[in-house]
């Protein structure tokens, strides 16, 4: 069987992770699909919706013991496909406008993605519907060495309980998550996840 067809074999869903801001409303929201056409209709969709700050299109895979992965099988995971981020987001320097050209809906999404992580309830961001948890600061610091040691915690785990208590840019937290450390999300080795926190420490204080 070739390596392609094992990798569909293996896909047991595709998902659509999005974020939306409205009059400074964030919202998180997901949807699956079996059918890779049916997910990436519906992924098309939003990047077309003006209210859309950020959304991703991934595979999600099953366990696959015949798969090595660094001299363990693979115990599944999600795998990105296509991301899509607000034009608005992307200063001058990157090709966008400037900030004086921007809607006010669209500089609300600026300030957004330039804010740290913990920090946007203060400058008026809300989640009315309680998706999106990272508009304050403050829960436990001292759990992280919990989640780092507790074999059963992912790096993604890890990641949730930082973003609570040591401010990063949205920007900075959307570059980790959908990036080159996506791979290690799904992670439940101990030293990885003390890497990934070190990573983590380096992004929210630099």
């Amino acid at each position: 069987m070739k390596l392609l067809d094992i990798l569909l074999e293996n896909t047991l869903e595709y998902k659509v992770e999005f974020v939306t801001i409205k009059d400074k409303d964030v919202s998180q929201g997901s949807a699956s699909y079996k059918d890779l056409e049916d997910a990436k209709k519906f992924f098309d969709s939003l990047t077309n919706d003006p209210e859309v700050y950020r959304a991703e299109l991934k595979k999600v895979m099953g366990a696959d013991p015949s798969r090595d992965m660094a001299g363990a099988s693979f115990v599944g995971g999600e795998e990105g496909i296509e991301r899509y981020v607000h034009p608005a987001t992307k200063g001058v320097s990157q090709g966008g406008k400037h900030s004086s050209e921007l809607t006010p809906a669209e500089l609300d999404i600026r300030v957004f993605a330039n804010s740290r992580l913990g920090t946007t309830a203060k400058k008026g961001f809300t989640s009315k519907d309680g998706t999106y948890k990272y508009l304050e600061e403050g829960l436990d610091n001292g759990m992280m060495q919990d989640i780092i040691n507790n074999p059963n915690k992912r790096v993604k785990d890890l990641v949730d309980w930082f973003n609570q208590s040591e401010p990063m840019f949205e920007k900075d937290f959307d570059a980790f998550m959908y990036g080159r450390y996506e791979k290690f999300l799904n992670n439940k080795d101990a030293e990885t996840k003390a890497k990934m926190y070190k990573v983590l420490q380096r992004m929210a204080n630099k």
